[in-house]
Protein backbone atom coordinates (compact mmCIF):
# COMPACT_ATOMS: atom_id res chain seq x y z
CA UNK A 1 0.00 0.00 0.00
CA UNK A 2 1.06 3.57 -0.50
CA UNK A 3 0.27 6.55 1.73
CA UNK A 4 1.44 10.05 0.81
CA UNK A 5 3.88 8.61 -1.71
CA UNK A 6 5.49 6.23 0.80
CA UNK A 7 5.31 2.53 -0.04
CA UNK A 8 4.39 0.46 3.02
CA UNK A 9 4.34 -3.31 3.31
CA UNK A 10 1.15 -4.02 5.23
CA UNK A 11 -0.41 -7.43 5.73
CA UNK A 12 -3.10 -7.51 8.39
CA UNK A 13 -3.29 -11.31 8.06
CA UNK A 14 0.30 -11.65 9.26
CA UNK A 15 0.48 -12.15 13.04
CA UNK A 16 3.15 -9.58 13.94
CA UNK A 17 1.63 -6.82 11.79
CA UNK A 18 -1.81 -7.57 13.20
CA UNK A 19 -0.50 -7.36 16.76
CA UNK A 20 1.39 -4.12 16.11
CA UNK A 21 -1.66 -2.57 14.42
CA UNK A 22 -3.88 -3.26 17.42
CA UNK A 23 -1.23 -1.99 19.84
CA UNK A 24 -0.89 1.19 17.77
CA UNK A 25 -4.64 1.78 17.67
CA UNK A 26 -4.87 1.27 21.44
CA UNK A 27 -2.06 3.81 21.92
CA UNK A 28 -3.79 6.35 19.66
CA UNK A 29 -7.02 5.93 21.62
CA UNK A 30 -5.12 6.36 24.88
CA UNK A 31 -3.33 9.46 23.58
CA UNK A 32 -6.55 11.13 22.46
CA UNK A 33 -7.80 11.01 26.05
CA UNK A 34 -5.09 13.58 26.76
CA UNK A 35 -6.67 16.15 24.45
CA UNK A 36 -8.79 18.86 26.03
CA UNK A 37 -11.02 19.87 23.13
CA UNK A 38 -10.89 23.47 24.27
CA UNK A 39 -10.18 26.26 21.76
CA UNK A 40 -7.48 27.65 24.05
CA UNK A 41 -5.50 24.40 23.76
CA UNK A 42 -6.17 23.46 20.13
CA UNK A 43 -2.48 23.65 19.18
CA UNK A 44 -1.57 21.30 22.02
CA UNK A 45 -4.35 18.91 21.02
CA UNK A 46 -3.16 18.99 17.39
CA UNK A 47 0.37 18.16 18.53
CA UNK A 48 -0.88 15.22 20.62
CA UNK A 49 -2.90 13.82 17.71
CA UNK A 50 -0.10 14.26 15.15
CA UNK A 51 2.51 12.76 17.44
CA UNK A 52 0.23 9.82 18.16
CA UNK A 53 -0.41 9.19 14.45
CA UNK A 54 3.32 9.32 13.68
CA UNK A 55 4.08 7.01 16.61
CA UNK A 56 1.52 4.54 15.26
CA UNK A 57 3.30 4.40 11.90
CA UNK A 58 6.66 4.04 13.66
CA UNK A 59 5.35 1.18 15.79
CA UNK A 60 3.89 -0.73 12.86
CA UNK A 61 6.46 -0.02 10.13
CA UNK A 62 9.63 1.01 11.94
CA UNK A 63 11.24 4.11 13.37
CA UNK A 64 11.07 7.16 11.11
CA UNK A 65 8.07 5.99 9.10
CA UNK A 66 5.74 8.45 10.82
CA UNK A 67 7.76 11.43 9.61
CA UNK A 68 8.12 9.94 6.13
CA UNK A 69 4.37 9.43 5.80
CA UNK A 70 3.11 12.50 7.69
CA UNK A 71 5.98 14.92 7.18
CA UNK A 72 8.27 16.60 9.68
CA UNK A 73 5.71 19.23 10.63
CA UNK A 74 2.56 18.50 12.58
CA UNK A 75 -0.16 19.13 10.00
CA UNK A 76 -3.34 17.73 11.52
CA UNK A 77 -5.10 17.02 8.23
CA UNK A 78 -2.08 15.19 6.80
CA UNK A 79 -1.67 13.06 9.94
CA UNK A 80 -5.36 12.25 10.31
CA UNK A 81 -5.78 11.49 6.60
CA UNK A 82 -2.74 9.16 6.66
CA UNK A 83 -4.00 7.32 9.71
CA UNK A 84 -7.48 7.08 8.16
CA UNK A 85 -5.99 5.49 5.01
CA UNK A 86 -4.19 2.92 7.15
CA UNK A 87 -7.35 2.12 9.12
CA UNK A 88 -9.34 1.81 5.88
CA UNK A 89 -6.75 -0.67 4.55
CA UNK A 90 -6.93 -2.60 7.82
CA UNK A 91 -10.71 -2.84 7.48
CA UNK A 92 -10.41 -4.15 3.91
CA UNK A 93 -7.82 -6.72 4.91
CA UNK A 94 -9.86 -7.67 7.98
CA UNK A 95 -12.60 -8.82 5.61
CA UNK A 96 -10.11 -11.20 3.97
CA UNK A 97 -8.98 -12.42 7.38
CA UNK A 98 -12.56 -13.01 8.50
CA UNK A 99 -13.26 -14.95 5.29
CA UNK A 100 -10.18 -17.11 5.81
CA UNK A 101 -11.19 -17.86 9.41
CA UNK A 102 -14.70 -18.73 8.26
CA UNK A 103 -13.35 -21.07 5.56
CA UNK A 104 -11.08 -22.71 8.11
CA UNK A 105 -13.90 -23.19 10.60
CA UNK A 106 -16.20 -24.58 7.89
CA UNK A 107 -13.49 -26.93 6.75
CA UNK A 108 -13.15 -28.33 10.25
CA UNK A 109 -16.86 -28.60 10.84
CA UNK A 110 -17.74 -30.44 7.62
CA UNK A 111 -19.29 -33.86 8.22
CA UNK A 112 -17.04 -36.84 8.05
CA UNK A 113 -19.29 -38.41 5.38
CA UNK A 114 -16.78 -37.20 2.81
CA UNK A 115 -14.08 -39.41 4.30
CA UNK A 116 -13.88 -42.83 2.69
CA UNK A 117 -12.92 -45.54 5.13
CA UNK A 118 -10.88 -48.47 3.96
CA UNK A 119 -12.16 -51.92 4.92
Amino acid sequence: MQINGVELEYNYCEVETNRKMHEAIDAVIEDTTKTTGSPEHIADDMCIICTSAKNAFDHIFGEGTGNKVCGEKNDLTVCVDALAELVDEMKQQRKKLDEAVKRFNNMLSEPEDDVVEET
